[in-house]
């Protein structure tokens, strides 16, 4: 029978290094001998794309059918992420329920928000990174990234408070200072790993 994969989850603020990060995580376990893959949350599923398309719109969508939209688009992730872990692979994923409850949380009540992310499969371990959101804003606007819903620098100052007070009440969430040199980023991101005996 094929050993259960592991679950790793790569939280944070837009701007904070988590797609570079998770990345390359999943290369540095692939050259470890370890079976990895990355995946994303909004998906590139259905409703993933009406999500991001709602996101760029001009027109700004309710933030309660947002938090459903997440919750639901993450409910067919975990369908996907429950057949790799079965064939014994690390998925590293780039955002999950994390990021619903701190993002969710400017504008619904977490008992809600829990209520709806119900049934998920919980990580192995998130590794939270934590980055000033200048910093963060200005990474995307070096990348030429649209700033969509959510992406001011006010509401991203506001998303990270929740993450770290989120983060604080979680023993298999790992802060990382997100604000240095990419490769000081990765040896963090590791050495939580290594903490929670997955590598």
């Amino acid at each position: 029978m094929e050993k259960r994969g592991k679950l790793i989850v790569l939280e944070g603020i837009d701007g904070s290094g988590k797609s570079t990060q998770a990345r390359k995580l999943v290369r540095w376990l692939k050259k470890h001998g370890y079976k990895a893959i990355y995946t994303k949350e909004p998906t590139d599923g259905l409703i993933g794309r009406q999500i991001k398309e709602k996101l760029r719109s001009e027109a700004r969508p309710k933030h309660d059918w947002l938090q459903v939209m997440f919750a639901s688009d993450r409910a067919h992730h975990t369908e996907e992420i429950t057949r790799y872990l079965k064939k014994g692979f690390y998925v590293v994923c780039d955002r999950y329920v994390l990021s619903g409850l701190a993002y969710g949380a400017m504008k619904m009540q977490q008992a809600k928000l829990k209520k709806i992310n119900k049934g998920i499969i919980q990580p192995d371990v998130t590794v939270l990174l934590k980055v000033n959101p200048l910093i963060a804003v200005k990474r995307m606007a070096k990348e030429k990234r649209r700033l969509e819903l959510y992406k001011s620098p006010d509401m991203l100052r506001k998303v990270q408070v929740m993450y770290v007070e989120l983060a604080k009440k979680n023993k298999k969430i790992y802060t990382v200072d997100g604000n240095r040199e990419k490769i000081d980023v990765h040896e963090d991101i590791r050495r939580a790993l290594k903490q929670e005996d997955l590598i």
